[in-house]
């Protein structure tokens, strides 16, 4: 470690030979007097940077993940771990980054996934995985030994998904939850953890929705109204070989309702609540569903829509009464993330 930096490891070719270091350098004791070899420094320096770079420690830099034959992926035992490797190593290959920087990203990150529910912290380390090609790394894990092969479609979306959801707080002594926004860091994509408003000015008093997020808002609506659908038709589909219970149950989560749009009007499914949108993608799971690369495009669309709508709600001042609203559309994004992970997440 020289300057703040971790060891990097260099490719075998870049080394000099032992001749080349022999011919050229010599180590000298304070009297003056001929030492060991360079080359003995040379080799201790080598097993440190070996030692670095394959312990169960950090992997910071791009040279330790990809740079040589001493940075094969390693095979963790532990859950978090894992975790904690998949977070840095999706960080560091995120471009060069400063140790400050980088450790203040992973620690925000760690805080938020060590805050989230198992199955969302689960879904975050198989899809991680997954788009390093580090599948392998996890083999010993039990949860994660037969990770479900996703298209690279919805391997995007589960990482679109996870990347908004927030930690969800109690607000005592009432019922109702808060979310925390995630913290801005430099090494995040902009507008996957701050608001992000495409050049719209501000928000402000009695200002009423721009109309380029009122066309989101109508193209994630859309799309909810499309996912709706093809969830209840694949359920229906499957009812004829439950009891009537489940019938009669499965039938009272959602209800027919009309879209009129432009002077058309179509019927679709409406979820009866967030809870009742969850037991939906959970029972279709259950049964069978597979999610496709359409479906997946219709979620993609939904969160980033939903996104682009909240993060807006966001920047309301604090008297506008519009800002009370804000929570809601907190919590159908959340919901919304969670059926993603529930649908298509790693299933265990």
């Amino acid at each position: 470690m020289t300057g703040g930096r971790r060891t990097e490891i260099p490719k075998s070719d870049e080394l000099s030979t032992r001749d080349e270091i022999l011919k050229t350098t010599k180590c000298f004791s304070a009297s003056g007097k001929a030492g060991r070899p360079a080359l003995d420094v040379m080799t201790a320096a080598v097993k440190r940077a070996v030692d670095d770079g394959t312990s169960s420690g950090w992997m910071r830099t791009k040279e330790q993940i990809d740079g040589g034959p001493f940075s094969q992926p390693r095979k963790l035992l532990f859950e978090w771990p894992a975790a904690v490797a998949l977070v840095e190593l999706d960080l560091a290959r995120m471009g060069p980054s400063s140790e400050y920087d980088l450790d203040y990203a992973v620690g925000h990150e760690l805080f938020r996934y060590e805050n989230l529910p198992v199955r969302i912290q689960t879904a975050i380390t198989a899809n991680t995985a997954q788009r390093h090609d580090l599948t392998q790394m996890l083999a010993n894990i039990p949860r994660y030994k037969n990770i479900q092969q996703q298209t690279p479609q919805t391997i995007k979306l589960i990482h679109i998904a996870t990347a908004e959801a927030r930690v969800r707080k109690l607000i005592p002594p009432a019922t109702d939850y808060t979310y925390q926004a995630p913290e801005v860091t430099a090494l995040r994509p902009a507008g996957t953890t701050t608001a992000k408003l495409s050049g719209l000015d501000k928000p402000g008093n009695g200002q009423s929705l721009p109309s380029n997020l009122a066309k989101t808002g109508r193209g994630y609506q859309k799309a909810g109204r499309d996912i709706s659908t093809r969830l209840v038709k694949f359920l229906e589909s499957q009812l004829d070989s439950k009891t009537e219970c489940v019938k009669t149950q499965t039938r009272s989560l959602y209800s027919t309702v009309e879209h009129t749009e432009n002077g058309a009007t179509t019927e679709y499914p409406k979820m009866e609540s967030s809870g009742a949108f969850k037991t939906v993608a959970s029972r279709a799971r259950q049964w069978g569903w597979v999610m496709d690369d359409e479906v997946a495009g219709w979620f993609i669309t939904a969160i980033q829509g939903r996104r682009e709508l909240r993060n807006w709600y966001d920047l309301l001042p604090k008297d506008d009464p519009r800002s009370e609203d804000n929570q809601k559309h907190e919590a159908w994004l959340q919901t919304t993330i969670e059926v993603v992970v529930a649908l298509a997440g790693h299933k265990y």
